[in-house]
């Protein structure tokens, strides 16, 4: 009896590994692996030749001429409020696509299965078909990334394309949502520490790449003593902002020396283009600082620099949005920032702020006054010591 229990359960146990196996590979059946999405295909889909990899897919349906696109771009970036905005993202896809001249019809943002989905639809020109193809396209986030997921057709189609559309929508298996990110971040560094401003988050591991992109044209020296943020936009690049603790020597800077200083640490920042940067000194609550930017290139980026005991406190953000108002953003985070120490200030350093910035203050001429008695009390005593002695066995005139 125990010989013929066993046996059964063997052959039942194998009997049932075919299922399970076709119930795992029904799971992960068009799974994109490096997005976390997988595509649940109804049986009127089949994926096209080739068109199914870990980070894209392209289907068509089996008796309709209808086609799907599903792609993601870099950064984890929430739909917004405006379907428009994610335009370009469409423009470059059609263009790689064979398509021109992609303009936009309609859209909306709607809320589907608890995710904050843009919707838009765009016609352009397929340089292949030589006629208008119409997209229905579907823009989310996702983990560390953007998920796009469009249907095609010619116009007599188009409205097929559409359904289908929001049912393959429906039908979208997430398996990394979005990540939800607190407010106020606060960025920790060795000199100095302040809360993010509105808007701006630390990124995550696979976002970082796409972000430091972006600050390669900035003079900020090696990173490794930096701290990382960036602030992303619907169809368009992120801004980055660099917070770094430098170990540059500032001297006495208040709105007198702020100028003069101000070209010295712009020579020491920018070099050779020096000249190109205009400098603000601004007061903060317990120290002053500078506010840099570009004379011409306004917008493009934005620097503030804020002695402390380590050297200076530098807060970078630049972008490629023409309004991102990174003046503000800097100096915001400077104002926020709470530091170690007062900034040090050497004696030759407070010696030349006297002479070359309060020149004609008080206390310079005071001591300028005083300095000047000194001197010349030592030059009447050194007259005495120098002056001739008589000599005492020598015999005056008069004794004659």
């Amino acid at each position: 009896m125990k010989y013929w229990t066993f046996w059964c359960r063997l052959w039942l146990s194998l009997a049932l590994v075919p299922g399970a196996l076709a119930q795992e590979a029904d799971a992960d059946m068009y799974l994109l692996g490096d997005l976390g999405v997988r595509v649940d295909l109804p049986d009127t889909w089949s994926p096209q030749s080739g068109g199914w990899a870990d980070w894209f897919f392209k289907g068509q349906m089996i008796k309709e001429p209808v086609q799907l696109w599903v792609w993601a771009t870099p950064i984890q970036t929430p739909a917004g409020s405006d379907p428009e905005a994610w335009m370009p993202v469409y423009e470059a896809r059609i263009e790689e696509g064979g398509g021109r001249d992609a303009r936009y019809v309609d859209g909306s943002v709607k809320t589907i299965r608890g995710m904050r989905v843009a919707l838009l639809e765009v016609a352009y020109e397929s340089a292949s078909l030589k006629r208008e193809v119409h997209l229905f396209g579907a823009t989310m986030a996702v983990q560390g990334q953007t998920l796009h997921m469009a249907t095609l057709a010619l116009p007599e189609n188009a409205r097929r394309a559409q359904d289908e559309h929001l049912k393959l929508l429906e039908r979208l298996d997430i398996r990394k949502p979005a990540i939800s990110f607190t407010p106020g971040q606060t960025m920790e560094l060795e000199g100095f520490s302040f809360p993010l401003p509105t808007g701006w988050r630390v990124p995550l591991a696979n976002e970082e790449e796409a972000v430091l992109a972006h600050i390669q044209h900035l003079p900020t020296g090696p990173l490794n003593s930096c701290a990382l943020a960036m602030r992303a936009h619907a169809g368009a690049e992120p801004d980055a902002l660099v917070a770094c603790q430098k170990s540059h020597t500032v001297g006495v800077l208040d709105a007198y020396s702020a100028d003069r200083l101000g070209d010295a640490m712009a020579g020491t920042l920018f070099k050779a283009y020096a000249e190109t940067m205009a400098h603000e000194g601004r007061e903060l609550k317990d120290r002053w600082g500078w506010l840099f930017t570009p004379r011409e290139t306004t917008g493009s980026f934005a620097l503030a620099v804020v002695p402390n005991d380590q050297g200076v406190a530098m807060v970078w953000a630049a972008s490629e949005q023409a309004s991102a108002g990174l003046e503000e953003v800097v100096w915001e985070a400077a104002e926020a920032a709470e530091h170690q120490g007062a900034a040090r200030v050497s004696v030759g350093a407070q010696i030349q702020y006297r002479l070359f910035d309060r020149t004609g203050s008080a206390a310079t001429l005071g001591g300028l006054l005083v300095a000047v008695l000194i001197l010349a009390g030592l030059g009447w005593g050194a007259r005495g010591l120098f002056k001739p002695r008589k000599n005492p066995y020598a015999l005056d005139d008069d004794e004659f």
